[in-house]
């Protein structure tokens, strides 16, 4: 859906439920994929794309691949896609170090 005021540019591809806020505009050549969400008085440069369920909350410049709630460039996404994978395995080696340090911690000699 493409609210009130909004101007859209040439050659765009906007994919099933795309919702564009009022007062926004894209430039040309602007890819949308299913379920992508533009905020009020936003702008979207030429050639952009926007990854599927993408948030769009400020204006993005030209050229650019963009994923996620909000849509932050593809790399970005990617590397903290990255990261979150290794937060399980991450926890459990904090644990152990945090247990190891206690044990070794004079404070806790001194208390005991």
């Amino acid at each position: 859906m493409i609210a009130h005021n909004c101007r859209i540019g040439r050659h765009n591809l906007l994919c099933s439920q795309v919702g564009i806020a009022g007062s926004s505009s894209t430039g040309d050549y602007v890819v949308m994929a299913g379920q992508v969400g533009v905020r009020d008085h936003v702008h979207i440069g030429d050639q952009v794309m926007l990854g599927a369920m993408a948030g769009v909350k400020d204006d993005l410049p030209a050229s650019g691949r963009y994923l996620g709630v909000p849509a932050i460039s593809e790399r970005k996404q990617m590397v903290l896609h990255a990261a979150i994978s290794k937060l399980p395995e991450l926890r459990k080696q904090v644990k152990s170090l945090t247990r190891r340090l206690e044990r070794l911690s004079p404070e806790r000699r001194d208390a005991a």
